[in-house]
């Protein structure tokens, strides 16, 4: 068997978490320019979107896959990754991750901007929108 070296419970807990002004102060966001959710948890004030619409906008990239590799390394290991090259590069990056797995269901938007997450129930054959 291959060694994948820690698990993911072990890496998470090893993990030294940053309050989210601190990480918004890299990013030139200031502490007026967030609503807190804790200390771990923000989300940018529209506000401050609108008054740094002026400003240049930065690269985009998507990270997009069918499956993971054989070790499971997926697409938010990839763009996680990304992110931290990106830092390790001198650039300023963040990644924002929309969804954790969503393996066993599928998402539809409708035109009011609501999201329908169709759950499949494997054992049954059967589906439902919730």
């Amino acid at each position: 068997m291959l060694d994948m070296g820690k698990s993911d419970i072990e890496i998470a807990r090893e993990a030294k978490l940053q309050p989210v002004q601190a990480i918004a102060e890299s990013l030139g966001l200031g502490s007026g320019d967030l609503e807190l959710y804790g200390s771990y948890k923000a989300k940018v004030r529209l506000e401050t979107i609108e008054r740094l619409r002026a400003q240049p906008d930065g690269a985009l990239v998507l990270v997009t896959a069918m499956t993971p590799t054989p070790a499971g390394e997926g697409k938010s290991t990839t763009t996680v990754g990304l992110g931290d090259a990106f830092r390790r590069l001198g650039k300023r990056s963040i990644v924002a991750i929309r969804e954790p797995s969503l393996a066993p269901s599928s998402i539809t938007t409708c035109s009011r901007g609501i999201a329908w997450v169709w759950i499949r129930a494997e054992s049954h054959g059967s589906a439902s929108w919730t």
